[in-house]
């Protein structure tokens, strides 16, 4: 499971290095 969180972060770190409203407000 550790594996996954680590994906699920870097995930994150690049969604939050692109601030994007548009994704964010499609999500």
């Amino acid at each position: 499971m550790e594996v996954e969180w680590a994906l699920v972060n870097n995930g994150v770190r690049l969604l939050a290095a692109r601030p994007l409203p548009e994704e964010l407000v499609r999500t």
